[in-house]
């Protein structure tokens, strides 16, 4: 009777004003940081966002520090999918070192630190190791060594393909996410030649936000994570 008048599925008002993704990347060449404003609820009635672009928060100061090292010299830069995301060009990620976020936009500060991943290596297959492609199919039984810190790794495959001979002008990508240091692939789908692997160990700020729905992982004052990862790159030959 006393919320006779109240709307129970009126889920009120966020918390924070700002959502922030933030994968510090060791061994990546660019890294890539998205901020973006709350959207309101009404725009978001059909599961996503189509123009999500217009969320993008340009006006903001980041700064990343480590070991009394500040980087505070970030722009903005538009992927080939026009999406903006930040960088820096001096910004370089180490495994197994800390870091610590600020970033101000207005009168408000959020703030995170993680800890990246110690560094790791593939054990198989070798690096342009010829792995046969026999009985119409591609088998690799892949293995790496745990990477001290993390949580779990992504298992990226890409190659050009074959099918019935032709070559397909788009590439063969699966994608995995992996709680162990193996991971079985098979395929039907011949590479042209080369196959290429990223295998990535993800730290527990990562985790926590992408598979226990913490709201907020690494980072106060913002929804979304401060994270880090540890990128190894594998390449072998198919004959």
């Amino acid at each position: 009777m006393f919320s006779s008048c109240e709307n129970l599925s009126d889920p009120g008002q966020p918390e924070y004003s700002y959502s922030l993704f933030f994968n510090l990347k060791a061994n990546s060449d660019k890294q890539k940081f998205y901020i973006y404003n709350i959207a309101p609820l009404d725009e978001y009635q059909s599961g996503y966002l189509p123009e999500f672009d217009k969320y993008f928060v340009t006006d903001v100061e980041i700064q990343i520090e480590s070991d009394g090292i500040i980087y505070s010299d970030f722009f903005v830069e538009t992927d080939s999918q026009g999406v903006r995301y930040f960088t820096n060009n001096n910004l370089i990620i180490y495994p197994g070192i800390e870091y610590h976020l600020k970033v101000v936009i207005a009168d408000e500060i959020i703030t995170g630190s993680t800890m990246v991943p110690k560094d790791f290596e593939i054990v198989y297959p070798l690096e342009n190791q010829i792995v046969p492609f026999s009985n119409n199919k591609l088998e690799v039984d892949y293995t790496w060594a745990k990477s001290s810190n993390s949580f779990g790794y992504l298992f990226n495959v890409l190659y050009p393909f074959l099918y019935n001979g032709t070559q397909f002008d788009d590439n063969y990508i699966l994608d995995q996410t992996v709680f162990d240091t193996t991971y079985f692939f098979d395929s039907t789908f011949e590479p042209v030649d080369t196959v290429y692997t990223t295998i990535a160990a993800f730290d527990g700020n990562y985790y926590n936000h992408l598979f226990e729905g913490k709201a907020s992982s690494g980072i106060e004052g913002a929804y979304g994570y401060f994270g880090s990862s540890v990128h190894k790159k594998l390449k072998f030959i198919v004959r």
